[in-house]
């Protein structure tokens, strides 16, 4: 069954990228990750975002992550996977191979090195989309740079195919500028910087985001209550998941990430250097972290 004409909505986790002691993918790993996720009832699959490492991965890695991704997703739900580049061309290059691998969609991460003109930032991505047929995701992060003001957001959606936007400045006032602009035209997920509740209320279509990695039942059951309106299990769920959040948010991405997946039974060795694990000391509070969430999934 092909997932490629579906509109993208609910939980997408941002998956590691599973390394072994020798630097090589671990794709036995990944594929028993994706399971648990596809069993936890995940609605789609992010390969290669700032969780997975993206701009420290070759291009070989980056392949290797994809394809598996996509073998054990069987169809089961999309995959959309990040292109990060600083060059417009490579950028191209990314999608056209990421299209031809299967993919059902591409996320698109500017990588900055000084920031570049707004007519950069639009030639970008028109580069990125015009390369391929497939929904296109806007990821936006200010924190590293990449951000994409709304001035330009009115000339790259003239690209049919960008359809979304991933917006991880964890301002909400944001989004509603851009609602006021672009109404339909662009809809939204939640990214970890943002409440997903507050998105939700928004007119947020999901939420993508590294912590539901680790989560999936916890991420899928807020996604479900706010489907029936049961605002109070959602409120719930919102408020053991943070904690989560604020934690990845203080001890990095995929070193977080990584080792709260090692806590649960699911390793997936370090991360790539030069970043480096998340210490040790920190699997106690991760504990606590996880039993409060557990117990907001079960209540």
């Amino acid at each position: 069954m092909s997932t490629r004409d579906e509109d993208f909505h609910g939980i997408y986790p941002y998956l590691v990228s599973p390394m072994d002691e020798r630097g090589r993918v671990d794709e036995l790993a990944l594929r028993r990750l994706v399971r648990h996720l596809l069993d936890e009832g995940v609605h789609g699959l992010s390969p290669l975002g700032s969780t997975g490492e993206v701009m420290y991965l070759t291009p070989g890695q980056q392949e290797t992550i994809v394809r598996t991704t996509i073998e054990e997703a069987a169809g089961r739900v999309p995959v959309v996977a990040g292109v990060a580049a600083y060059a417009s061309a490579a950028a191209a290059t990314q999608a056209a191979a990421m299209t031809s691998w299967g993919v059902d969609g591409v996320i698109g991460i500017q990588l900055v090195y000084g920031p570049p003109p707004l007519d950069g930032v639009v030639d970008y991505f028109h580069a990125l989309a015009t390369a391929t047929d497939l929904p296109v995701v806007l990821y936006t992060n200010p924190r590293l740079g990449a951000d994409i003001p709304l001035t330009a957001l009115e000339r790259i959606v003239a690209d049919d195919n960008v359809r979304y936007l991933k917006d991880a400045s964890g301002v909400t006032g944001k989004l509603l500028s851009i609602q006021s602009v672009l109404g339909e035209r662009l809809k939204f997920f939640a990214a970890s910087a943002h409440l997903p509740t507050a998105v939700l209320d928004l007119g947020g279509v999901g939420w993508m985001a590294g912590p539901a990695c680790v989560v999936p039942a916890a991420a899928t059951a807020l996604w479900d209550a706010h489907l029936r309106g049961d605002l109070a299990r959602r409120a719930r769920l919102q408020a053991e998941i943070w904690p989560l959040n604020a934690l990845f948010t203080r001890h990095g991405l995929a070193p977080l990430i990584k080792l709260a997946l090692d806590e649960i039974g699911y390793p997936c060795g370090d991360p790539v250097r030069p970043q480096l694990p998340a210490p040790d000391e920190v699997r106690p509070e991760l504990r606590k972290v996880l039993a409060g969430i557990a117990e907001a999934v079960a209540s």
